[in-house]
């Protein structure tokens, strides 16, 4: 039997590995100093609008910079429990907007499917599908863990 000769040495793989985990290192460095830059910027927006608003000035325009705006917005969260769920999708429905408003989460969406295709193929369900949902795309990702 012939054995196929790697285009790559398994140093050069080595290699790639450890500057892959090289990278990740330097990303989540990279991640931590975004993420407290993030939390300094929201606490001076914080403290621009409790001044703004004390001051009761709308704006306030530093030239060569831009403009602090205060804007007033509101919020609704999407119901939990099925109950108010179901209540909510009536009210979509009888308004006639429930196709235009409504819509399924991707994550949620690939674990119910995964969940009900493992079902199927227990049940011997060779023809399995859902109505509305492509078939799968089958890919491949490298997971890298430390040890």
């Amino acid at each position: 039997m012939e054995t196929k000769k790697a285009p790559i040495t398994a140093e050069e793989l080595k290699q790639m590995v450890k500057e892959a985990f090289e990278a990740r290192a330097a990303l989540d460095v990279v991640k931590k100093k975004k993420t407290e830059m993030e939390a300094q910027y929201k606490e001076m927006c914080n403290s621009i609008l409790f001044w703004l608003e004390e001051v009761e000035l709308e704006n306030f325009k530093v030239p060569g910079f831009g403009n602090a705006i205060v804007q007033n917005k509101f919020s609704v969260k999407t119901p939990k429990d099925p109950e108010a769920k179901e209540k909510l999708f009536r009210y979509l429905q009888g308004k006639g907007h429930f196709w235009e408003v409504v819509s399924v989460n991707s994550a949620t969406l690939n674990s119910y499917y995964k969940e009900q295709m493992e079902e199927a193929v227990e049940a011997d369900d060779f023809d399995f599908a859902i109505p509305g949902i492509d078939e799968p795309m089958h890919y491949q990702q490298l997971q890298m863990r430390k040890g």
